[in-house]
C-alpha cells in the first residue's frame, strides 16, 4: 500500500512539473513571427499606415465625389491612378459584371497622419482633372468614387470582358479580406461581397537553424473576414484608433482578379496576431505561442521520434528473455 501511495505521489509531481512547464509555454506569445494570408474574395479594403503610400493605375476608369461639394463624374480616360497617403481608407470590390469599383474615405488614422505630413490622403487622377478629399473633413467631398470602364468597343456579352485584366495593385498598411452580408437587398442586389476561401499559414525560425518553419496552418472559411490588425471587434473610431497603435504590424502584399471575377490576395504579414471572425461572431485572434514553437522544433521532434525508438527497443530487450523461457508444464 506504501509503495502504490508513494508511485500516485510521483505521477502527480512529475504531471504538475509538466503543468508548469506547458502552461506559460501555451499562453505566452512568440513575437518574431509572420503570417502568410492567401485568399480568394469580392472585397477587401485597405488603410495605409502613417509613414506609407500607395499608387494604383488602374487605366481607363470614372470617378466621381460623393457628398458636400461633390463634382460631376470625371470623364472616362485610359490614364487614371489613385494616390492613396497614410489616414486614407480604400474598400476595392470586383462587381458582379467583372468590373472594379473602389470608394475612397478617410479612415481612423486620418487626423494622425494628417498632422505629419499635411497632404491629402487621397488624391484621385484622370487624364488632367484632381480629384482629392481635403486634410479639412469640414471642406469638400466626404467620399470619392472609381470604377473602371470598358472600353467603347466593348459589349457586355463579349468574352474578352471574362477575362483577368491583369490589373495588379500593391497593398500595405491595414488589410481587411471580406465584408459583412448585405440584407434587404432586393432584386438589385445580385451579391454580397464576401470572402469566398482562403489558407492562412504561420511562420518562425527555429533558433538554433535560423531555418523558416510552418507552425499554423488553418482554412479560411466563406463568409470570413480577415484583420491583419485584429482590431474588428471595436466598431467606433476612437477604440480603432487604440487598437491600430498597440502593437506594431507590417502588411504588405498584392491583389489581382482571376476569372472567376473576384480578387485574388497575397499577403505578408509580420505580427503577433491576427484576427479572423466569422458571419455573424466575434472576432477570435490567431497567434503563435512558444508551445507551438516547441513542438515544431526539429530537435524537438527528433529527440522525441529517438526516446520512443529508445523504449520500444528497450521493451523488446527486457521481453526476449520470457520468449525463450521454458513453460512450466515442460
Amino acid at each position: 500500500m506504501r509503495h502504490f501511495v508513494s508511485h500516485v505521489a510521483t505521477m502527480l509531481v512529475l504531471a504538475l512539473l509538466a503543468a508548469a512547464i506547458a502552461l506559460p509555454l501555451s499562453l505566452r506569445t512568440a513575437k518574431d513571427t509572420a503570417f502568410t494570408l492567401t485568399a480568394n474574395t469580392d472585397v477587401l479594403s485597405v488603410e495605409p499606415l502613417c509613414d506609407q503610400e500607395l499608387v494604383w493605375d488602374l487605366g481607363r476608369a470614372e470617378a466621381v465625389a460623393l457628398g458636400a461639394g461633390a463634382t460631376p463624374p470625371a470623364r472616362a480616360a485610359s490614364a487614371t491612378s489613385v494616390h492613396l497617403r497614410g489616414g486614407a481608407r480604400a474598400v476595392l470590390e470586383r462587381r458582379p459584371d467583372g468590373l472594379w469599383r473602389i470608394d475612397l474615405t478617410r479612415g481612423p488614422l486620418h487626423a494622425r497622419c494628417i498632422a505629419q505630413t499635411g497632404q491629402p490622403a487621397v488624391v484621385v487622377t484622370v487624364d488632367d482633372q484632381h480629384l482629392e478629399l481635403p486634410t479639412d473633413p469640414g471642406k469638400g467631398p466626404r467620399a470619392l468614387s472609381v470604377r473602371t470602364t470598358r472600353p467603347a468597343a466593348a459589349g457586355k456579352g463579349q468574352d474578352a470582358d471574362d477575362k483577368p485584366s491583369g490589373t495588379v495593385l500593391l497593398l500595405s498598411g491595414r488589410v481587411v479580406l471580406g465584408e459583412l452580408l448585405r440584407h434587404g437587398g432586393g432584386w438589385q442586389q445580385t451579391t454580397s461581397p464576401l470572402l469566398r476561401e482562403g489558407k492562412l499559414e504561420a511562420r518562425t525560425r527555429e533558433p538554433f537553424t535560423d531555418r523558416s518553419v510552418p507552425v499554423i496552418e488553418e482554412t479560411l472559411d466563406a463568409g470570413s473576414r480577415v484583420d491583419t490588425h485584429a482590431c474588428l471587434a471595436h466598431a467606433e473610431a476612437p477604440a480603432q484608433l487604440a487598437c491600430l497603435g498597440t502593437a506594431p504590424v507590417s502588411a504588405s502584399g498584392i491583389v489581382y482578379d482571376n476569372k472567376d471575377r473576384a480578387l485574388d490576395v497575397k499577403l505578408h504579414v509580420t505580427t503577433a496576431r491576427i484576427g479572423i471572425a466569422q458571419h455573424g461572431g466575434e472576432q477570435r485572434a490567431v497567434a503563435v505561442t512558444w508551445w507551438n514553437r516547441f513542438v515544431s522544433l526539429q530537435f524537438v521532434q527528433m529527440f522525441a521520434a529517438t526516446l520512443l525508438l529508445l523504449g520500444t527497443l528497450a521493451q523488446t530487450v527486457v521481453a526476449l528473455p520470457a520468449l525463450f523461457r521454458p513453460s512450466p508444464s515442460s
